[in-house]
């Protein structure tokens, strides 16, 4: 079974690579089908992918992507306070809390982060549980796990999965946050996100349950009813955050635009299999960088930040379809499209899109649906 996985992730890294240095892409600055490195390889190894998509050739990319994306002191302003507004959301809907005041919060959020590095993010939870909240986390194109590694810190998630294609940023997520070392709340899979079900699946399969309060190592059951030896009182186990992500219904993400860095052919798809993996009970979110404050990113974030998409001039931005393309990016061509809320509702099969919920939050355009029987059918 694992020969197999591993199999099927390497012709599906090659298949992507391929589709994507034949199109445009809408890529911003991560590549959808990133070369892993050899088994001898370290988290900083030299990444290359294919020219149109226009990031990371040498080894500190992913450290200034986070630098620029989430660190405290360096991230720049917008993205500081597009990431507080995201936590907000994906907090909300994982709280079961309605989405005027998830939205009214995240905005709230927003404002208060513009204010500083400091501002706008609270050390605990903003909404109480409610019938129905969430407590597994997934992440699709989890990158460096930030939203992860939130939302265990707030309580809001009790167990987190991140999903990358890439081992060089699960290797990095693991060093930036220490709590995803701890495979009783968390499961960094190396993976494809158009096999999430059965990724998330195997790997819930493949990990042992922790006895609660027991060490990593010790004796553990073999399933949730098992009692543990006769004549023992029976103990209380604790599923992994893989165990619970592949049998629990889960709140599942792909946010940051990360779903504009897939190939197109493969968008609807991974969207099928985030409504799978959420399951009946659970809840779908996509967040991407939104049309309408296209001209806003350009200034304050693409300008100010040539390490990661070269200098950018008025000559390469396109208002009115949100595009930006610079044909002399740090790595080839850089090329970015920002979101329309009808661009992102048209990712969930059509007989969905009544029931999905869009908004613009800072500079992101949300979609929310919360899933039932009816939406895994139609994903199925």
């Amino acid at each position: 079974k694992e020969r197999e996985m591993a199999a099927r992730r390497a012709s599906k890294e090659r298949e992507m690579a391929a589709i994507h240095s034949t199109n445009s892409g809408t890529g911003s600055a991560v590549a959808p089908a990133r070369p892993e490195p050899t088994e001898d390889s370290s988290a900083d190894a030299s990444l290359t992918v294919g020219a149109d998509a226009g990031v990371w050739t040498h080894a500190d990319m992913p450290r200034m992507w986070h630098r620029a994306m989430y660190n405290e002191e360096t991230a720049a302003p917008v993205m500081r306070e597009l990431f507080a507004a995201q936590m907000v959301m994906l907090e909300g809907v994982a709280s079961g809390a309605t989405m005027e005041e998830t939205v009214a919060a995240a905005r709230a959020a927003a404002t208060a982060r513009a204010a500083g590095p400091s501002s706008g993010s609270p050390e605990s939870r903003r909404f109480p549980e409610r019938e129905g909240s969430l407590s597994t986390f997934v992440e699709v194109g989890c990158g460096t796990s930030e939203a992860g590694a939130v939302l265990l810190s707030r309580g809001v998630a009790n167990w987190y999965v991140g999903l990358d294609l890439s081992q060089v940023f699960l290797t990095l997520s693991a060093a930036l946050h220490p709590v995803l070392a701890n495979r009783d709340v968390a499961a960094l899979i190396q993976g494809d996100a158009s096999h999430l079900e059965s990724e998330v699946q195997g790997a819930g399969a493949s990990t042992p349950l922790v006895r609660e309060g027991e060490a990593e190592g010790t004796p553990v059951p073999t399933s949730l009813d098992d009692d543990g030896p006769q004549g023992e009182a029976p103990a209380k186990t604790q599923p992994s955050a893989a165990v619970r992500a592949a049998t629990q219904p889960c709140l599942v993400a792909c946010v940051m635009n990360t779903m504009g860095i897939l190939p197109d052919c493969i968008r609807e798809q991974v969207v099928k299999e985030m409504i799978r993996t959420a399951k009946p009970g659970g809840a779908v979110v996509i967040g991407c960088w939104c049309a309408g404050s296209f001209a806003e990113g350009v200034e304050r974030f693409y300008k100010r930040h040539p390490e990661l998409c070269g200098s950018i001039t008025d000559d390469m931005v396109d208002l009115e379809s949100a595009t930006l393309v610079n044909p002399d990016g740090p790595s080839g061509t850089y090329s970015s499209q920002w979101w329309t809320h009808e661009r992102v509702r048209n990712l969930f099969p059509p007989e969905l899109h009544e029931r999905v919920a869009t908004v613009s939050v800072s500079i992101g355009v949300f979609a929310v649906l919360r899933v039932d029987e009816s939406a895994v059918a139609l994903a199925s």
